[in-house]
């Protein structure tokens, strides 16, 4: 089961749903990887968070720029915050 490491790791419970397409084991006999809102085998999991929590500096001067110099950006961000649900933007 794919886990988002942009997500915390207690607020994985929704990817635990087989998507179309997926070749998930869904059975009796299927390995535990979820239990009690903790990954059993996090070591990837917690390999891809650290290198997010790594790039995040990168990241935030590359939002300021384009939050400062492209107006275009600026519009569209603001539409999408009234327009969307909440965490879809």
């Amino acid at each position: 089961m794919p886990f988002y490491a942009y997500k915390d790791e207690d607020s994985q419970r929704d990817m635990l749903v087989p998507r179309p397409g997926w070749e998930c084991n869904t059975g009796d006999d299927a390995p535990v990887v979820y239990r009690d809102g903790s990954i059993i085998d996090k070591a990837e999991f917690s390999a891809e968070r650290a290198a997010l929590v790594e790039q995040a500096p990168t990241l935030q001067r590359y939002i300021d720029l384009l939050l400062k110099y492209d107006p275009t950006f600026v519009m569209r961000l603001q539409k999408g915050i009234h327009l969307l649900p909440g965490g879809k933007i």
